[in-house]
């Protein structure tokens, strides 16, 4: 039992560390951290990112202190974890942020009251590839600093590929 407990948590710190790096191009824009969340200008104006620049994104069909993202839903929308200690205010965000616990025990981020997620086929700081999209049964919308889903278009896609285009299902 003790070498399979070993061998789970060496795997888990191996998946860790292999989601962990992060490779910045001259063309993508750096986020501005603080600490757990930051922001960062895009196409559809400045907008919330975790502490890796991922854009945040919000799932519609949530409610205040609840996810309605269970299961397959996650490996396409990653809860934002919480940290241990959820500061009561973050410089650059007027949202108040706090954390609810979710069925499976983690702590999730949540911003204005909501559960707040990134996305899989964002391509670093400044990709917004899941705006708009109807995925998972909702639409999913990027957090503006002040908690409030981001319902603005993005222009057509761009040459850098930052842009997801579309709205999957409209």
């Amino acid at each position: 039992m003790r070498k399979m407990t070993l061998l789970v948590l060496a795997t888990a710190g191996v998946v860790v560390a292999g989601c962990s790096s992060a490779t910045k191009s001259a063309s993508t824009p750096a986020p501005t951290i603080h600490g757990q969340l930051g922001t960062v200008s895009t196409p559809l104006g400045s907008v919330l990112t975790d502490s890796g620049g991922k854009t945040i994104y919000r799932f519609a069909i949530d409610t205040p202190g609840h996810s309605a993202c269970l299961g397959t839903c996650l490996q396409y929308w990653p809860a934002v974890a919480a940290p241990a200690a959820v500061p009561k205010s973050v410089d650059g965000v007027s949202a108040a942020v706090g954390s609810i616990v979710r069925e499976d025990g983690t702590r999730q981020l949540t911003v204005g009251g909501f559960p707040v997620y990134t996305y899989s086929a964002d391509k670093g700081a400044g990709s917004i590839a899941g705006q708009g999209k109807n995925l998972s049964g909702g639409v999913w919308w990027a957090v503006s600093p002040d908690g409030a889903e981001n319902h603005s278009s993005p222009a057509a896609t761009s040459s850098s590929g930052r842009v997801g285009g579309g709205y999957g299902g409209y």
